[in-house]
Order: structure tokens, then C-alpha cells, then sequence
């Protein structure tokens, strides 16, 4: 049998590859498994799925797969987001939640993500539970029922409830870049209903999502940077596949990555009075790290992967947390990425600004120092990683200034004596090399990048 292998988030495959109906009932019986062994299995699970192909059939094929393994399961009634599920697990006290999707990978992909009964990413030791549950004999137990549920509308209905009685300071013309994923119409409505006038792109069902990877960042939302500025809109916020990730373009087009609003939302807080730390995984902004100095805030870093954002979030005196992929979180909320909520609290944050949001990043950058961002991702065979991982420690300078620390908390970080840094990690989900880099500029961080795809490119030879 092809082997099930558990990533940063779940099960990953290619369509029809190893993601295929057998393989899918293989995990959701483990799922099962495991949560007989827990003692929780009579709580039941929640199952969502997106609108990649054939995410609802295996969605309903998961439901039946856990309900005749004796798990009672509730079954969303149409595509959903991941938070979505996430909010289903903790208002329904579900024992576990189960999503079909495979995010922000390419259309040829699906996969399964799964959520621990706070409604967060399933940690590690939770993973290795089910994962050890492949192919094990599942406890013979009565079948139990699946019952439909409107997840999105309760979803909705939960996110409107957290920001009951705000109002905006003044109204944005939002543009809302759905990608063709799950979280569209949901967006667009909760942003609406908050009192902003909202234009709304790619909403349709679309499993190619267009031809793009339903990833936001660019070059995938350059349709969205086109609209801002044709709609003279205020912001642009774009969602990723199952709507737990969130990128944003200023009024003048510019893409407003996850590292800038992670900063936006830890400055809006901190100026505003409030207190607490700042989680960020490694492959994130060093600019939160002058900010937390400023304000005498402690900054947490963490390995890749929201699930160990969570994990602090799980500690408490958190005020806010993030990667740097658009998985985003503030207070109020169960521990989980969600680009829609994100969204309403950066449209809050816009519309209270007596300067466009450009402009209000500027003059950050002049107080905290320029922070440019820029990865690449290499398809590097499996068999050269110790070889460009070595390769990579051996670094004694990143643009001619001194590396000094290297930084082995996930991959290999190169970090200057100024902050700035170039990074080496394979992926958890996918055969790639990912390859970070932040400078003051963005052409330094093309240089590095570009210094770094040599160091790969000599790593093989």
C-alpha cells in the first residue's frame, strides 16, 4: 500500500496518485482509531471539505468511513473553510475535526487536514497518534449516523458575533479575491454586513482555480492589485483555497504581505495599550522584534507551522500571533488561522488611519527600519538535502556582512548582526526547497536569493 505520511498540517497527495479513495478511508479509519483509543470517539468529529475536485465526495466518503467505525459524525452541508470546521468543533464540543482540502497547494493536489478539539491545528503528539492508526484494526463498534449541518452559517453567524456593535470609523471600498476557494460569497458578506462597501472577484467553483495556485501572494493575485486600483478601493484582502490564510494590497496595488499585517495588527494593539507577547514562527518578519523592544514586549519564535503558534496561544498572554504563509490570529478567537476574521480586523484597523495604509507602512518602516520580504521555492530531489542543508550552515556571509547565529530552529537561518537574514527549508507537504530571504530592499533579497539557488544549484553537482 502506498504509505500515508503525515506533513506540517495533515495528509497531503496528488489527485488520483495517492490521494485516492482508498487511501482516503485509510486515514479517516485511523482518525477513528485513534479516537476510540482516547475514549473520545462518543463526542463525535465535524468533516468539512473545499471546493477542489472531489473534495465533496471524499468528504462524504470520510463521514460514512468514521460513522460505520462507530464515530458520530456531523457532515457540512456544502464547501466550507477550514475555520469554519474549526468553529464546528468547539461550539458542537466535537472530539475532533476532519477537513478535506489541501489549502494553498496547486489544483493537482488534496488532502486532510485535521483539528484537535479546541479547534486548532492537531499537535505533533496528536498526529503521530493517528499516524500510528494506518491500516491498525479499527475497534468494532455499532455504526453511528452522519447528519448535515449549515457549518458556513454558523460560521458566519460566530464571526459577526465577535464584533458585535463595531462599526467601522469610516466605510472602505474593499475588493474581496475569493481565488475560486471555499471561503467565497463568506468573506464578502461578513465584510459587508461590518458596514464596508466590498467588491468581490473569483467567486465562482472553479478546481483549477483559474490556472493560478489559490496561494495569496503574488504573482497569483496580480488580478486583485489590477481591481484595487481600477475600483479605487481603500484594500484588497485575497483568501487562500479553504480560507484560513489571507494576503492584502494597498489602495495604490501594492501587495501587503502577511509580515506587514502581522505588524500593523501588533502595533494597532500596542499603541492602542494593550499587553502581551508576540508569537511568530522563524521564517517570519525581524521587524516584530523591534517593535516588541519599542514596546517592551516579548516576541516568541517558533518553528514553522501554526500549529506551534497555537500551542502558544494555548499558554495564554498571547496578543497576536502568525507565519509568514497569511495564517493569522488575534484574541477572542479559538487557536486558528482565519483569513476572513483577519480580514475584518485589518479593515478596522484601515478604516480608523487618517493616511492610506501605504502611506502608514512607510512611516513604520522609518521608525522600525526597512523590512523587505521575498521567497522561492526549488524543486530539489529528496536525496540532496543533507547535502544542501550542510552546505547551508557552512555560510559565512550573506551579502557580504558576517553571519552571527545560525538558526536550527526549523531548517537553517542565517541571521546578520542587523537582523536582516536568508533561510533554507525543505517543505513538509511538497518535494521543494524553500528559500527565504529579508533585506532592506527588495532587490538585496532577490541578490541573496539568488546567492542561495547557486549554493543549491553547487550542493548537487
Amino acid at each position: 500500500m502506498t504509505p500515508i505520511r503525515f506533513g506540517t498540517d495533515g495528509w497531503r497527495g496528488i489527485i488520483a496518485d495517492d490521494f485516492t479513495r482508498e487511501n482516503v478511508g485509510r486515514v479517516a479509519r485511523a482518525v477513528a482509531c485513534a479516537l476510540h483509543a482516547l475514549g473520545t470517539a462518543g463526542l463525535g468529529v465535524a468533516v468539512g471539505y473545499d471546493r477542489r475536485f472531489l473534495s465533496d465526495r471524499m468528504g462524504c466518503h470520510v463521514a460514512e468511513t468514521m460513522a460505520a467505525a462507530g464515530v458520530p459524525v456531523t457532515l457540512a452541508s456544502s464547501a466550507v473553510t477550514t475555520p469554519a470546521v474549526s468553529v464546528c468543533v468547539v461550539d458542537g464540543g466535537y472530539a475532533a475535526g476532519v477537513m478535506v482540502t489541501a489549502s494553498h497547494n496547486p489544483s493537482e493536489y488534496n488532502g486532510i487536514k485535521i483539528k484537535s478539539a479546541v479547534g486548532g491545528s492537531a499537535s505533533e503528539e496528536y498526529v503521530a497518534r493517528i499516524a500510528a492508526c494506518v491500516d491498525q484494526p479499527t475497534p468494532q463498534r455499532p455504526a453511528a449516523a452522519v447528519e448535515q449541518a449549515d457549518v458556513a452559517g454558523a460560521y458566519t453567524e460566530r464571526i459577526l458575533a465577535l464584533h458585535a456593535g463595531e462599526s467601522p470609523a469610516r466605510p472602505l471600498r474593499v475588493v474581496v479575491d475569493s481565488m475560486h476557494g471555499s471561503a467565497s460569497g463568506v468573506g464578502g458578506s461578513v465584510l459587508r454586513q461590518m458596514g464596508h462597501d466590498v467588491v468581490e472577484m473569483r467567486t465562482s467553483a472553479n478546481p483549477s482555480f483559474g490556472g493560478v495556485f489559490p496561494e495569496p501572494i503574488p504573482p497569483h493575485i496580480a488580478m486583485l492589485q489590477r481591481s484595487v486600483v481600477a475600483e479605487g478601493a481603500d484594500l484588497g484582502v485575497a483568501l487562500d483555497g479553504d480560507g484560513d490564510r489571507i494576503g492584502a494590497v494597498t489602495a495604490d496595488g501594492e501587495f501587503f504581505s502577511p509580515h506587514r499585517i502581522l505588524c500593523v495588527m501588533a502595533l494597532s494593539s500596542l499603541r492602542s495599550g494593550a499587553s502581551g507577547r508576540v508569537v511568530k514562527t522563524v521564517s517570519t518578519t525581524g521587524m516584530l522584534d523591534r517593535i516588541g523592544e519599542r514596546f517592551g514586549a516579548g516576541v516568541t519564535t517558533t518553528p514553522i507551522g501554526f500549529k506551534h503558534v497555537a500551542r502558544e496561544i494555548a499558554r495564554g498572554d498571547v496578543l497576536v500571533g502568525g507565519e509568514e504563509s497569511g495564517g493569522l490570529w488575534a484574541p477572542g478567537y479559538i487557536p486558528e488561522r482565519d483569513g476572513i476574521r483577519i480580514a475584518v480586523i485589518l479593515a478596522g484597523i484601515v478604516s480608523g488611519l487618517e493616511r492610506p495604509l501605504h502611506e502608514e507602512w512607510a512611516a513604520a518602516a522609518r521608525e522600525f527600519g526597512a523590512w523587505e520580504y521575498l521567497r522561492r521555492d526549488l524543486t530539489v530531489p529528496v536525496d540532496a538535502r543533507p547535502r544542501i542543508e550542510a552546505a547551508a550552515r557552512a555560510v559565512a556571509t550573506v551579502g557580504d556582512t558576517p553571519v552571527t547565529r545560525v538558526d536550527t530552529t526549523d531548517g537553517v537561518k542565517l541571521v546578520r548582526d542587523d537582523g536582516y537574514w536568508l533561510m533554507f527549508r525543505f517543505s513538509g507537504t511538497e518535494p521543494l526547497l524553500r528559500l527565504y530571504a529579508e533585506a532592506p530592499s527588495a532587490a538585496m533579497c532577490a541578490g541573496l536569493l539568488d546567492d542561495a539557488e547557486e549554493l543549491v544549484r553547487s550542493a548537487q553537482r
